[in-house]
């Protein structure tokens, strides 16, 4: 029962987050600039100005799908999301989403189908780019302790020579001591 109080809880936060952001004159302004109205505030819809096709694929693949008639926009991405995570496994968590909505009466007159499919669809290009951001910090971190290794060798090859140059002289200097300590003594 309190996973279900939290996650209503969640579920309100989230519209009442989006209750303001839907002004007539934006909503106007949106609909002339023909991108989709009722989507997720991080979408990204593709403009004519881009013209490469690259840049038209990623957009695309970055788009979320229009919230549907009487039905709340999607709940917020699960934290929880890694480099590993599965579409099957963003499925499970939408499709328990879903449910939980359903029986909190808060999807409108969505079924758990309908509302499942729809916040599969809105999470899915969320989770992809959060593991393509994941995956970038990995490889930077990656490349930051390859760095540190290769650092700490040159400088643990630094040290040898610098000990075997100590070592060296060691011998030169203590020979140089016996000479110059009867000298001293004598004076």
């Amino acid at each position: 029962m309190p996973r279900r109080l939290a996650t209503a809880f969640v579920i309100a936060l989230a519209a009442a987050s989006f209750a303001g952001c839907t002004g007539s004159s934006a909503r106007r302004q949106a609909d002339d600039d023909g991108q989709v109205v009722g989507a997720v505030p991080n979408s990204r819809v593709p403009t004519a100005s881009s013209t490469s096709a690259r840049r038209q694929a990623d957009a695309a693949a970055l788009t979320a799908p229009a919230v549907p008639a009487g039905q709340r926009p999607a709940p917020l991405l699960p934290r929880d999301i890694a480099i590993e995570t599965s579409e099957t496994q963003l499925g499970v968590q939408a499709l328990l989403a879903a449910r939980e909505e359903v029986a909190a009466d808060l999807a409108g007159k969505a079924t758990v189908a309908q509302r499942h499919d729809f916040i599969f669809h809105t999470w899915l290009p969320q989770m992809r780019a959060e593991q393509a951001r994941l995956a970038k910090l990995r490889d930077q971190r990656l490349a930051r302790e390859q760095r540190m290794v290769q650092a700490g060798a040159a400088q643990a090859g630094r040290d040898c020579e610098l000990q075997a140059v100590e070592d060296r002289y060691a011998v030169e200097i203590d020979r140089e001591r016996r000479k110059t300590v009867p000298i001293l003594k004598d004076e």
